[in-house]
């Protein structure tokens, strides 16, 4: 098996379906399956999978990746920790907050937190608030990664604004779930029409999305994001959809509001394959909701050769009314012009 084989056969460990080979690793591909399982953010799995048997090596390698895997589990406590501090910060200004991805998932979807690593804090905050929560960032200590092209054009535009600490630790305070097309189209209010969930962390009870309001941004992160699309967060569709198979009705609801059906299915659909997930019946239906020709193009934009302009033209062609666009098309342009795409490698998720 190549490693691309391998990285998709430990993003299926543990999944229902059908029955599998355990994969066999050789020590000169040690290394690169370990940085593409870091890439990937399936070191945790790759480490299970060789402890069940899944993954065939030497103890020469089954070391290393354990000893990645210890590496991971102490960054994600690392965040998790931060998290907290920015969880105190925001609460004691009075910004509405929930954290996303990341170790919400973790700990709520999986059967251990060290299963899914995480690279980042990751929160979502109302349009509105946006400039207050970053202002209240940069009062301890965190830097704007990419200044505003114009004021304003972020709490209007933007899916999330990064902040990176002295520590190293990076939060992505978001204001809505998608990139491009998908995130210009349709704000994020109406999941803060939705009642808070919590989740406890180091003792702590902290927000985040509700299990069904979690599976939509789960789908909408695996197939519209221009950032490298993991295959974990293909694994991600698949532990929290099983969790909300009994409200696909309500699931709708909240894809509607947020205009990204079409986000549902296709992400429905690549992690059925890619993970051969046999799927609940009412999940698996989802793969068949209606795409239309303009969504699919969408879809296909966040997977072709790395192109900025053609990104601004199709968000362009997304944000909704004369002024707005014009709005957009000037940030847009001095945000990118004179500059290398920030698109990263993808690696394969097919």
């Amino acid at each position: 098996m190549t490693t691309t084989e391998i990285l998709r056969s430990v993003a299926a460990h543990g999944v229902s379906g059908r029955d599998r080979s355990p994969a066999s690793v050789r020590r000169a591909e040690a290394g690169d399956l370990i940085a593409g399982a870091t890439a990937h953010k399936l070191i945790g799995l790759l480490d299970q999978a060789v402890a069940d048997g899944a993954v065939l090596c030497d103890e020469g390698t089954a070391g290393e990746i354990g000893e990645r895997a210890v590496e991971v589990a102490g960054w994600s406590v690392r965040l998790e920790r931060h998290l907290l501090t920015v969880h105190e910060l925001l609460l004691d200004h009075g910004l509405r907050h929930r954290f996303i991805k990341g170790s919400t998932i973790a700990h709520r979807f999986y059967s251990h937190p060290a299963l899914r690593m995480s690279v980042d804090v990751d929160l979502l905050v109302p349009s509105e608030e946006l400039d207050h929560a970053l202002a209240v960032l940069a009062d301890d200590g965190h830097v704007r990664t990419q200044p505003d092209p114009y004021p304003g054009f972020s709490r209007v535009y933007a899916k999330s604004v990064t902040m990176r600490h002295s520590n190293a630790v990076e939060v992505d305070v978001h204001r809505v779930i998608a990139d491009g097309p998908f995130g210009l189209r349709a704000s994020a209010d109406s999941l803060w029409d939705r009642p808070d969930a919590w989740m406890t962390l180091g003792g702590r009870a902290v927000p985040t999305l509700d299990p069904v309001a979690a599976f939509v941004h789960a789908c909408v992160n695996a197939v519209a994001s221009y950032d490298l699309v993991t295959l974990a967060s293909l694994r991600d569709v698949v532990q929290v959809g099983t969790a909300v198979a009994d409200q696909v009705p309500e699931v709708l609801q909240v894809a509607e509001a947020l205009c990204v059906e079409a986000c549902l299915a296709d992400a429905v659909a690549r992690a059925t394959t890619a993970m051969a997930w046999d799927a609940p019946a009412p999940i698996a239906a989802v793969a068949g909701w209606s795409v239309s020709t303009r969504e699919r193009q969408w879809l296909d934009s966040y997977r072709e050769p790395p192109s900025d302009w053609r990104r601004v033209l199709l968000g362009w062609r997304a944000v909704p009314g004369l002024g707005a666009k014009v709005g957009y098309l000037g940030g847009a342009a001095r945000l990118w012009a004179g500059r290398p795409s920030r698109r990263r490698d993808r690696g394969s998720t097919e």
